[in-house]
């Protein structure tokens, strides 16, 4: 999906990079859009975890803590 983006993401692709099966991927997961659901839900689940993780008690400092982390991880995963 980072080379060919959502459009160029199919179950089959998917399947042989993972080495299973495609029915195995239906079966657990579902269709495509199930598989960019559980890949968005990924992403925020992360970025929400490190937000939380953010140890810092000065509020201007702990917004700017935030801001980095959210750059970070838009550039990391765009």
């Amino acid at each position: 999906m980072e080379r060919d983006g959502v459009d160029g993401l199919t179950i089959r692709a998917l399947s042989a990079q993972a080495d299973v099966s495609p029915t195995s991927i239906y079966q657990h997961i579902g269709g495509k859009q199930a598989v960019c659901d559980a890949l968005i839900d990924t992403y925020f689940t992360d970025l929400r975890e490190q937000l939380i993780a953010i140890d810092e008690s000065d509020p201007v400092l702990r917004l700017r803590r935030a801001g980095i982390i959210y750059r970070e991880h838009a550039l990391d995963a765009p």
